[in-house]
């Protein structure tokens, strides 16, 4: 078959099977858990719930309509965070989570190939092994190479998902390296406006006197906060940004404009923001300096802050 070659698509478009094993196909969703398993991966995303969650979220709702009791994690070492991070977020939503590192067994190159290295490399048939031994009834696959995440998919006798592929080149992410993939770089630039997302300090003055919804971001540093800033802002230095940004999510849909000390760090902020979701992101040209010098009103200095 040549599926992407099809220049009709009437299969989606008009429900027409150019199979001819259509009865065959709707067979097997009689077998075994299959029909079940089908409900649950649609109660994901139907009614109007395509996009409201992210994969991990996904992870731990699919889970809990499986009713899957033991789960493991099946991982590369080089990942350990991740998937410790990953462990930790599935545990929060009630799953029962094991882990499966890829060096378990100790196991060295030259005793799997004469003439290998003596290194402690991955071991995948290890890891499924284990987790047969620990009768898990669902693995997440995590980073694993090439090749040992065939073995490993060979030997599992139970369902698995890959939740995180390795690519070391394009940060776990292989279809970076095709040229139609866009990210939310490539979003983000294109969806700038002709200022560049650049607002002035009376387009804010405005926005505040009128009681718009706006977060004012200030990603100066606590000391320069504390020195003097709009009445109202919220303060996250820039370099905090990654660990702190989640604090914003209530706010996904207001606009947000980030204030530094002129404009530059503020460029990198609404860039980041946008890539983790946020549509509504805007640059104070000037930062807080031209702010105070054209505004000059509603500049508090405080004791202490306002984070989240």
């Amino acid at each position: 078959m040549n599926c992407i070659g099809c220049k009709t698509k009437l299969c989606k478009s008009e429900g027409k099977d150019c199979t001819g094993i259509r009865d065959e196909m709707l067979c097997a969703y009689d077998r075994g858990d299959n029909n079940s398993t089908y409900r649950n991966a649609d109660e994901l995303v139907s009614g109007g719930k395509a996009g409201r969650f992210s994969r991990i979220e996904e992870l731990a709702l699919f889970c809990r309509l499986q009713g899957y009791e033991r789960v493991g994690i099946v991982y590369c070492y080089g990942i350990e965070d991740l998937a410790g991070e990953t462990a930790d977020f599935l545990s929060s939503r009630g799953v029962k989570v094991g882990s499966y590192r890829c060096t378990l067994g100790g196991i060295r190159e030259n005793m799997i190939g004469e003439g290998m290295g003596t290194s402690v490399n991955c071991n995948p048939a290890g890891q499924a092994l284990a987790v047969k031994r620990d009768h898990v009834d669902f693995v997440v696959e995590m980073g694993l190479c090439l090749g040992h995440d065939v073995i490993l998919h060979r030997m599992l006798e139970v369902p698995h998902t890959v939740f995180m592929v390795k690519d070391r080149v394009h940060n776990h992410n292989p279809a970076r390296a095709l040229p139609g993939y866009r990210d939310a770089n490539d979003e983000f630039i294109e969806s700038l406006d002709a200022s560049y997302n650049m607002r002035p300090p009376a387009w804010l003055k405005d926005k505040i006197d009128n009681g718009g919804e706006i977060v004012i971001l200030d990603l100066r540093p606590p000391d320069s906060f504390l020195a003097g800033h709009i009445e109202g802002s919220i303060n996250i230095p820039l370099r905090d940004l990654p660990a702190r940004y989640t604090v914003l999510e209530e706010h996904k849909n207001d606009d947000i404009v980030c204030v530094c000390g002129g404009s530059v760090q503020s460029a990198y902020a609404i860039g980041y923001l946008y890539s983790r979701g946020f549509r509504k992101v805007h640059n104070l040209s000037g930062g807080f300096s031209r702010y105070k010098n054209e505004i000059g009103e509603g500049i508090v200095v405080s004791n202490a802050p306002l984070m989240l």
